[in-house]
């Protein structure tokens, strides 16, 4: 299992192992009675392949061991039927923008196990203490005792969608809201989140720039009714350089205008092929622009407020 643990600047994340270390026999196999031979291992190093690289390394990993009713931490792994393996990770943006990269819908982590095993003769145990009755270990040399295990872990785009979200690595690309308390607004919102949803997944750009433009049509009918006093509010203190240049709310229901404009080559992919580039561009763009808007209409929702309140109370302050 891989897990978030701690979002960026300072990412971690975990993997999981469930191990079992079995007895085997050591001697020949012409022996009526070979010996029982047991293991210990130690993990010295894991790291993290993408593309046949190996991109992220850990020397921080331990076993945890149930031993009775309590479970110990310990470097290395006794005899057991079950131990749980945890590894820690430390990872950054940069990181997870090349495995974005790499990536086109599910994605396979490939987790590279270095470690030492040593084989034991017997050992005794109980539910406190693990002793090793004959302390001499067999003698074998060191290229025998270390070993590499590759270990992949299949991520669905959904599952690493919701790592990314965990790691906080999603929210550089979500732009807060002043959500206006509107009625159907939400409707602009449940648009907005598909498009993110479709960014992420990379299957498709084309449904990016349509959820994007579903959101935009959501958002037409606020835009149309506050449109006159979000250009007023927007030139309040600016007075312009009329008539040689346009107004600053001008300016921006101009960019307003071409973002939306953009929007328009979806419907047309016999015309435009639209590439995951593209997408992210619009979604940024856009999302830009109607965080603008919506924190406009916000401040003339709250300025409506107050005059109703003044109208009926009077003497109020």
């Amino acid at each position: 299992m891989v897990k978030a643990t701690n979002k960026l600047p300072l990412g971690l994340f975990s993997l999981e192992l469930g191990v079992t270390i079995e007895p085997g026999r050591y001697g020949s196999s012409n022996q009526p009675n070979p010996e029982q031979i047991y293991y210990l291992i130690k993990p010295d190093l894991f790291s993290l392949i993408i593309d046949d690289k190996e991109i992220l390394y850990s020397n921080n990993a331990y076993f945890i061991i149930p031993l009775g009713n309590i479970k110990k931490i310990m470097k290395w792994a006794i005899p057991a039927n079950y131990l749980s393996l945890h590894v820690d990770f430390k990872i950054d943006a940069d990181t997870l923008n090349y495995i974005e990269s790499k990536r086109s819908d599910d994605i396979n982590l490939t987790f590279r196990f270095y470690g030492e095993i040593f084989p034991i003769l017997n050992y005794l145990s109980n539910s406190d203490i693990i002793k090793i009755r004959d302390p001499d270990t067999i003698k074998r040399d060191l290229s025998d005792r270390i070993f590499m295990v590759d270990i992949t872990h299949k991520l669905s785009a959904k599952e690493w969608i919701k790592f990314l979200e965990d790691l906080g690595h999603s929210e550089k690309w979500i732009i807060e809201f002043d959500r206006p308390k509107l009625e159907n607004f939400h409707e602009v919102i449940d648009h907005i989140e598909k498009a993110k949803d479709a960014l992420y997944n990379k299957s498709d750009p084309e449904d990016v720039i349509r959820d994007l433009r579903a959101a935009r049509d959501s958002f037409k009918p606020f835009y149309d009714a506050y449109k006159n006093k979000i250009m007023e509010l927007i030139d309040r203190g600016s007075i312009g350089q009329k008539p040689k240049h346009n107004n600053k709310s001008e300016r921006i229901d101009d960019i307003y205008g071409k973002i939306s404009y953009l929007l328009d080559i979806g419907p047309h992919s016999d015309k435009y092929k639209v590439t995951y580039q593209d997408a992210l561009l619009a979604y940024r763009e856009f999302v830009s622009i109607l965080s603008y808007f919506s924190e406009m209409i916000e401040i003339l929702r709250k300025e409506e407020l107050e005059k109703i309140v003044k109208n009926e109370h009077p003497g109020h302050p």
